[in-house]
């Protein structure tokens, strides 16, 4: 039954024209962030008008980044004209859809956590390379955006995908760097997030998710230590797909922030003195503000039976300092300068291998492929 009501669905939308000025965005999770977020922000600004931009996105999702008329929910007649007659969709995540592309139509992925450090689908039990056919959601993709060659490599090896890609960096990254030296839409940022002493430093703390987290129905963050901090506001943001499992009671403290509500963490970025992580692909858009960054794996024997590892050398080429336990987090804090110093050659290096095309220009570079008509 479920068959022959998407023909029908898909035979219907066949018959309305593909338009060649429209674009469809998706990031998925409830959100309107990331490299979906900041190619939409740069045609905005820089007035491309010629083309019409729609975000299909979920009801309740904080859409105040986006025009008025930018926007139509899912599942709905507007949503599925749209994306039958969009010639390009530009999602940061595959979206499953009743809707079929079309043969005229471009699928261009540009992920939600471009530059890797974690390994991801075959790579995690390394299956033999002859083995490694596509797996089903990246067979739609016409395009892939890479961060970097070993975005490109990775990508390939960890899902087969046999499409085009393009290294054209993060275009989420853009937005970092353009609203680092912005005080008024830091200040903005701060009042959103309820920081109300500008005299305070921010650091950020966003963990990767963790596989075994969705098992819990409360997720307890190991950082009550940072509660001693004076000079600092701790900004936590879990993963999406668990923020709604924090254990609230951290934010009883004065100093920590529940950040995981905030629309698009690049805002956040952009207000951080500090970031924390541990294996998160968000360091790759925090280095090019040249800040110091703590990774902070206090599971990671745990993780790594799990995950299989990473696809860099985790515990020598990261380009900041590793902590495995909350004093140490503390202590590290409290002497960030010199640390900060210590860790110079490794963020460069880090940069040079991995982070090469973080300049604040890959959304321009995608829109000027995109006008010239190269992705076809």
């Amino acid at each position: 039954m479920k068959s022959f009501i998407k023909k029908i669905v898909n035979n219907f939308f066949k018959l309305f024209k593909i338009k060649e000025n429209k674009i469809v965005f998706e990031s998925g999770r409830n959100l309107v962030d990331g490299n979906c977020k900041a190619v939409y922000d740069y045609m905005v600004e820089n007035n491309y008008n010629n083309y019409k931009l729609v975000w299909l996105v979920k009801k309740g999702t904080d859409v105040s980044g986006l025009r008025k008329n930018d926007y139509v929910y899912y599942k709905t007649f507007k949503a599925l004209y749209h994306l039958s007659t969009a010639k390009y969709w530009i999602r940061s995540q595959s979206i499953g859809s009743i809707l079929d592309k079309r043969k005229s139509q471009v699928y261009i992925q540009l992920f939600h956590g471009n530059g890797v450090m974690k390994k991801m689908g075959y790579d995690v039990d390394n299956v033999d390379i002859k083995d490694r056919k596509e797996v089903e959601h990246v067979k739609e993709w016409d395009y892939y955006i890479a961060n970097d060659s070993h975005d490109r490599d990775v990508i390939i090896s960890s899902t087969g995908y046999k499409g085009k890609i393009e290294v054209l960096g993060m275009a989420a990254v853009d937005n970092v760097i353009k609203h680092y030296k912005d005080k008024d839409f830091k200040r903005k940022v701060k009042d959103e997030l309820g920081i109300v002493d500008a005299n305070k430093k921010v650091i950020l703390y966003a963990p990767t998710f963790r596989d075994f987290d969705f098992d819990k129905d409360i997720i307890d963050v190991p950082i009550e230590s940072l509660s001693k901090l004076k000079d600092y506001v701790v900004v936590v943001r879990l993963h999406p797909l668990v923020r709604e499992k924090i254990n609230r009671k951290m934010f009883d403290y004065p100093n920590i922030i529940n950040g995981c509500n905030y629309p698009d963490c690049s805002d956040i970025l952009a207000i951080t003195d500090i970031l924390i992580s541990d294996y998160s692909s968000i360091i790759y858009e925090y280095m090019p503000l040249n800040l110091p960054i703590i990774f902070y794996p206090y599971d990671y024997d745990k993780y790594v039976d799990l995950r299989g590892g990473f696809s860099v050398d985790y515990l020598n080429e990261l380009p900041g300092k590793i902590v495995y336990n909350e004093d140490e987090l503390l202590d590290t804090i409290v002497n960030i300068n010199e640390v900060t110093k210590e860790y110079k050659t490794k963020r460069e290096k880090f940069t040079k291998k991995y982070n090469y095309l973080a300049d604040g220009k890959a959304a321009e570079r995608f829109v000027k492929k995109l006008e010239e008509g190269y992705f076809k």
